[in-house]
């Protein structure tokens, strides 16, 4: 069917809803960094961790860790492993835990499994409103998660390109494709989150929450560590599809502190290299008190303080040439970003604007067809 429009067709936001129905996103960086930011959460950001070994997660200690998002394949009789590892007496009311009952609505609950258990990131007013209003649910009363309307639109301007289609509207391209035999294997993502001296595993699919290892805020990173480690090692030998992610307070405020910090320092050590070079200005040499010896000694400290103070400042402002350009590279990367989710933006609206078109059109079919029939009834009479 060639799809025509004698005019252009507003996208109705009801349909970026999808009446429901949550995509599926791509596993990267750029694609959770946007939901960072289109949820409202500040100062936060999302970075792959490429290897389980140590170094890479000794060079994590330097972040602030808020908790991990691990993606993997759902693995049959889990659910009965969680049972066994239950703990029916323990107490899980401090851990916001919500049940997944929406397909492919994993990625954005266990960004918000994370943010709703770390007091300390800033969730923006939307998530608090959101937070306080279901704190009291229970575990499955929390899908109300899936049927808000803005965490909904959220995610799905971050569809995945394959759920595209010109024509049928996305709920029915996963049943069209299944169709056509082809088979994907499913992937899910799971949350992790350091609370009350313990690693949890914050599992959508499972019954509630459930507590791993003993941890401190100092060691929690090495548990995590060995935790990744051992969930990887239950799949068949040569399964290597993880994707790790780590979610981190934004290293540009860090950066953006510290380069104040010398800025700071260096205006200091100016203002006090002033200081010096008046009072020598106004020293004068007494001859009757050995003033010549004096005057040299000084001369001889003032010259070595200067060196101390000339070494100083060129190394304050190598220190602040390195940080400015780290942060130049931090906003370059992250532009960059915002172009390929800006063009993924696009590209959604796009396909919706399409599916609109071809949804008037088969209105306009279906009214003509309709009318054809009343039309043929007529004439029979």
């Amino acid at each position: 069917m060639t799809l025509r429009a004698e005019k252009p067709v507003t996208t109705d936001p009801s349909y970026t809803s999808l009446g429901g129905h949550w995509c599926t996103i791509e596993s990267t960086p750029t694609v959770f960094n946007a939901l960072v930011m289109k949820n409202g959460i500040r100062e936060t950001h999302v970075k792959e961790v490429w290897s389980l070994e140590p170094e890479i997660f000794n060079a994590l200690k330097n972040d602030h860790v808020y908790g991990f998002i691990f993606l993997l394949r759902p693995q049959e009789g889990r659910m009965s492993k969680y049972e066994e590892l239950l703990e029916p007496t323990l107490d899980t009311s401090e851990i916001y835990f919500a049940n997944q009952v929406i397909p492919d609505a994993c990625g954005t609950q266990a960004l918000l499994s994370i943010a709703m258990n770390c007091p300390e990131m800033e969730i923006g007013p939307m998530l608090n409103e959101f937070k306080e209003f279901t704190a009291k649910f229970e575990p499955k009363a929390r899908l109300a998660m899936t049927n808000c309307r803005q965490l909904r639109e959220n995610h799905n301007s971050l569809c995945d390109y394959y759920e595209r289609d010109p024509v049928l509207p996305l709920p029915f391209l996963v049943e069209v494709n299944n169709e056509e035999g082809e088979e994907e294997d499913q992937f899910h993502y799971v949350a992790y989150v350091h609370v009350d001296g313990y690693l949890w595993e914050l599992d959508g699919l499972q019954p509630g929450p459930l507590r791993r290892m003993a941890c401190t805020r100092e060691n929690w990173l090495d548990v995590a560590r060995i935790e990744f480690k051992a969930r990887m090692m239950t799949y068949e030998e040569g399964e290597d599809r993880f994707v790790l992610m780590a979610v981190v307070k934004d290293p540009l405020v860090k950066l953006r502190a510290r380069l104040e910090r010398l800025r700071n320092g260096e205006e200091k050590e100016k203002e006090e290299e002033e200081e010096e070079e008046e009072g020598n200005d106004n020293t004068c040499p007494n001859e009757e008190d050995g003033g010549d010896d004096q005057n040299n000694n000084s001369n001889y400290n003032n010259f070595a303080t200067g060196n101390n103070n000339y070494n100083n400042n060129n190394q304050t402002r190598e220190e602040i040439k390195e940080v400015e350009s780290e942060i130049g590279n931090i906003i370059q990367e992250r532009e960059a970003e915002k172009r390929e989710i800006r063009e993924m933006e696009a590209d959604f609206r796009e396909s919706i604007n399409i599916f609109m078109k071809a949804l008037v059109q088969l209105e306009a079919e279906d009214e003509m067809m309709k009318k054809k029939k009343k039309s043929k009834k007529r004439k029979r009479k």
